[in-house]
């Protein structure tokens, strides 16, 4: 197994809503003090993961707006559907297989722009479940009562 490190993090400015920035500058926020901290630059990244949700950036590939602030323009890029526990976690695993070195690992939404309710019932079943009309939060009261 490969040692690995995190040698930089970055985080963007939140707030209820963010109109004052698209989604591609929103990641910029992240990005540019990731590199920074580390000590490193775009061009010195081998590889990339992003993670993001098509529904909550309202289009398919939602990477494509952040690809060439993590380098993957001509580089290495992968997308995982998912938050940033699985974009660190595959991150690493592009790491520990010692085909690269340094690797960049984003995680993006900008959720104020979406009506919240309407996405997350789009995520269920549409014949049996969106019926229904529980979003996540009435989903996890069901599982709570069960505890």
């Amino acid at each position: 197994m490969t040692d690995t490190w995190i040698i930089g993090s970055g985080q963007a400015r939140t707030a209820p809503a963010r109109d004052d920035v698209s989604i591609t500058e929103l990641a910029w926020e992240a990005v540019a003090p990731a590199l920074a901290d580390a000590g490193t630059s775009l061009p010195e990244i081998e590889g990339a993961v992003t993670a993001s949700q098509d529904f909550w950036d309202g289009r398919t590939i939602s990477s494509m707006s952040v690809n060439e602030l993590v380098g993957g323009a001509f580089g290495s890029e992968a997308k995982v559907a998912a938050d940033a526990c699985l974009g660190l976690g595959y991150a690493h695993a592009r790491i520990a297989d010692c085909d690269q070195r340094l690797n960049l690992a984003l995680a993006h939404a900008k959720e104020s722009q979406g009506d919240v309710h309407a996405i997350e019932v789009a995520a269920f079943d549409p014949y049996y479940q969106r019926a229904l009309d529980a979003d996540e939060t009435v989903v996890a009261a069901m599982q709570a009562q069960l505890l």
